[in-house]
């Protein structure tokens, strides 16, 4: 019997009960394993695209545990991550019938460097200390109280000053330690960013038979990151605290310390070349680049002569590796450009399209790769994500569709009184005008997604001035989104105001969640440097940026700012977009795009609404205009 035959028997069988009690065959969630399970046992790389309710996880788990094949899972999320190694994994083994070996591994900055750790100075506070000789696996996040800010960076793991086996310490390490033993397990969780340094570095399990990576539409983000470069002057903060805690005679540390400020003068001379430009001076800047080059190998040949100071010399190296590398970005392939992050401008140096670099990195490294996402294809065509992925031509590409009904579940509506799109004030005021009077017949259970934080803060003072009776407004900006969804999911009597973050990875569902605005379609900005630069090549083969580029992104980001509303085959509720352009021309595919809500006039949509609120027993505040 194949695979995919078991896994289809497994999915019939006692352990998804005893698994999942109250389980409901759906169709999709099986016809997907089925096909995790063809690649699993003959190989290649699928591209499938699951809707909300399909149940994913399960759908590549049960295929991945029964192949006896190692397997590795990337997500992009902590949230994720939990839920797979808590919930996911072992219902997969209990439905598998088969014991599963599951390990989580952490990026390097989530480990205590043991070597940085012990270095002299008073720097740590007192029930930290206590904490660092107690730990058994020195993962930070376990530390029973928040670690401050500026101690993090001084402790934690870090590849700008990392040893290695050169390190002292490295048999006590515990990242390499949680290294090894994540080899040993079957399942090997990860995060994108760790995937792709580790197969760069060459030490990430390259032999598993099965990479699947959820969360997908993340990754070609993610890759610009991990095979970009990037110049900052807090690069140079592990050089300043090896030298500051070294045992180095006072008249040396500031001889070297001098070395040092050149050293950051320089970079901040590079990263400020770029401010208020469309296009970095790459080519002007080749002699400043050249110089930090020769400023930080000196300095880490200085330092490696002391065991001391060893992780400052790997740092400056680290930095001076970097430097050239941005300095041959030179072409059409790279974006190099600078962007304002705290009290420092930050040099990013990253390729426009990451797919080559992908294909060669990680497609041809596990013999089946399954990328999956609930927003993998525009409309059901896979054109944009495949060539930002570098998917092989044969690739298996294939949606399953959520399981919901849509139709009866939810009502979208689309004003056709709406003010001027370019008018922000007027639409901001709009969308408080929405999201308070559903507000009132859903008693908070209300969130508004917005495309800009100007719009935002635009509504929260039409809140702060149009208030709902016992209602809480709370604002990206005003607190952080950890607080904000704790708050909402303890008391849903409120309306969330957010951009950003809040159109992806928040799970509010049952009757937490239940009026949605979104204030206009979510075009990427095209003043980005990045976000030019791929228009203008695009452009320059004769390609439509607007058409291959602008609309998919939009149409992507807009599919999951609708996915919040509804989570689960109970749910019900109400979205309003209040953006006219998506009843013409390319609105008709934004519009393919979302979830087939029934649609509605904005009346007709507050009708549903107190029909609804009225059914469940949440209405009771003023519902009248």
């Amino acid at each position: 019997m194949n695979l995919s035959d078991r896994v289809l028997d497994a999915f019939e069988g006692p352990g998804v009960v005893s698994a999942l009690p109250g389980y409901l065959r759906r169709n999709a969630q099986v016809e997907m394993a089925a096909r995790v399970a063809e690649i699993t046992e003959w190989g290649g790389v699928a591209m499938l695209e699951a809707g909300t309710g399909v149940g994913k996880s399960l759908a590549y788990l049960v295929p991945a545990v029964m192949s006896g094949k190692k397997c590795v899972v990337s997500t992009a999320t902590i949230a994720l991550q939990d839920q797979l190694l808590e919930k996911d994994i072992p219902a997969a083994a209990e439905i598998a019938g088969i014991r599963v070996e599951a390990a989580l591994l952490k990026g390097r900055g989530n480990y205590l460097c043991r070597r940085k750790a012990a270095l002299p100075g008073d720097r740590m506070p007192e029930w930290f200390r206590a904490w660092v000789l107690r730990t058994p696996d020195g993962d930070l996040g376990d530390a029973p109280m928040e670690i401050p800010p500026d101690l993090r960076p001084r402790i934690a793991g870090d590849v700008l000053d990392c040893l290695g086996t050169n390190c002292h310490m490295f048999q006590e390490c515990f990242y390499f330690r949680a290294r090894n033993e994540a080899r040993r397990a079957s399942v090997l969780v990860v995060n994108h960013h760790l995937l792709l340094c580790g197969l760069a570095a060459g030490d990430l399990v390259p032999e598993a038979g099965l990479l699947v990576v959820d969360e997908a539409h993340q990754l070609p983000e993610a890759a610009g990151r991990c095979l970009g470069e990037t110049l900052s002057p807090l690069m140079l903060d592990p050089v300043i605290d090896a030298v500051a805690g070294s045992s180095m005679p006072p008249e040396d540390k500031e001889e070297v310390l001098a070395r040092v400020r050149s050293a950051v003068a320089a970079v901040e001379a590079i990263t400020a070349a770029g401010a208020g430009l469309e296009e970095y001076p790459l080519k002007e800047m080749l002699p400043e680049l050249d110089g930090l080059i020769n400023l930080c190998r000196a300095l880490g040949e200085r330092l490696s002569v002391r065991e001391d100071t060893a992780g400052g010399a790997q740092a400056a190296h680290t930095l001076a590796q970097a430097a050239g590398r941005v300095a041959e970005m030179e072409g059409s392939d790279w974006c190099v450009f600078t962007e304002k992050a705290g009290r420092h401008p930050i040099l990013h140096g990253v390729p426009l399209e990451p797919g080559d670099a992908l294909s060669a990195l990680v497609w041809d490294s596990f013999p089946g790769v399954v990328l999956t996402s609930a927003t993998l294809s525009v409309a059901g065509n896979f054109d944009y994500y495949s060539a930002r992925l570098g998917v092989p031509p044969e690739t298996v590409k294939e949606v399953f569709p959520s399981p919901f009904d849509y139709p009866s579940q939810a009502v979208l509506a689309i004003p056709d009184d709406l003010p001027p799109r370019d008018d922000h004030k007027a639409l901001s005021e709009y969308a408080w005008k929405v999201a308070s009077r559903l507000a009132s017949i859903y008693r908070g259970r209300t969130m508004v997604l917005f495309t800009s934080y100007r719009n935002l803060e635009l509504a929260l003072a039409a809140a702060e001035s149009s208030p709902v009776p016992g209602i809480r407004v709370m604002a990206q900006g005003t607190m952080s989104r950890s607080a904000i969804l704790e708050s909402f999911r303890e008391n849903p009597e409120a309306v969330i105001l957010g951009t950003g973050s809040f159109w992806e990875g928040i799970d509010l569902a049952g009757e937490l969640l239940q009026g949605l605005v979104i204030d206009r379609i979510p075009f990427p900005s095209p003043g980005h440097p990045l976000m030019k630069a791929r228009m203008n090549r695009l452009e320059a083969r004769g390609e439509s940026s607007f058409t291959s580029l602008m609309l998919p992104m939009a149409a992507i980001r807009l599919r999951q700012g609708a996915g919040r509303l509804i989570r689960s085959s109970s749910d019900r509720g109400v979205l309003v977009i209040l953006d006219g352009k998506l009843e013409s021309g390319y609105g008709k595919l934004l519009q393919e795009t979302l979830p087939p809500f029934r649609r509605a006039g904005l009346n007709g949509a507050f009708a549903f609404a107190e029909e609804h609120a009225a059914l469940v027993g949440v209405s009771g505040v003023e519902a009248k205009e």
